[in-house]
């Protein structure tokens, strides 16, 4: 490679991918326990929390697209050919094994975050039944109570004319 600074750059994006994609599977085992408690405050800020770091993960990505082009442009290689096994083994040994440790532990993390997503689905899907059957059973009651009215005509009267 001609300049590890493009190298460099490459790995940085992987790591920060990486850290985000363990913040974002941190906070989908941490939010189990408001869904639990159907606590929505909890679950409101934990939806904030999660979007927020997509919003860095997509972020993240534009920046990974642009250093994997700069990294193989200055290994000589064409962006949309190649692939990681040959960038790796034109870059600098001390570049290119810890991107192959970071990549690893990417491939794992995102392994990881799939399953957790997965789960968060299934615990998104029974809370949702949940919700539904307690609405149906609250509308099975509303013909036993009536709809309450508004105010009587002598307490309306009443307020009236205090008021005057």
């Amino acid at each position: 490679m001609n300049s590890p600074v493009e190298g460099a750059a490459l790995l940085g994006t992987l790591e920060k991918q990486l850290r985000l994609f363990r913040e974002l599977s941190a906070d989908l085992v941490a939010c189990r326990t408001a869904y639990v408690a159907m606590n929505l405050d909890a679950i409101y800020q934990h939806i904030a929390t999660q979007t927020a770091i997509c919003g860095q993960l997509r972020q993240i990505e534009d920046e990974r697209k642009v250093a994997w082009r700069a990294a193989c442009l200055a290994s000589e290689l064409d962006p949309e050919k190649s692939d990681l096994r040959e960038l790796t083994m034109r870059l600098n040994p001390n570049v290119a094994e810890p991107m192959r440790d970071v990549v690893t532990k990417l491939a794992i993390a995102e392994g990881e975050l799939r399953n957790l997503n997965r789960a968060h689905a299934v615990l998104i899907d029974g809370s949702r039944r949940t919700l539904a059957i307690l609405g149906n059973v609250l509308a099975s009651f509303a013909p036993t109570y009536v709809c309450p009215s508004g105010p009587s005509e002598s307490v309306a009267a009443a307020t009236r004319g205090a008021a005057q």
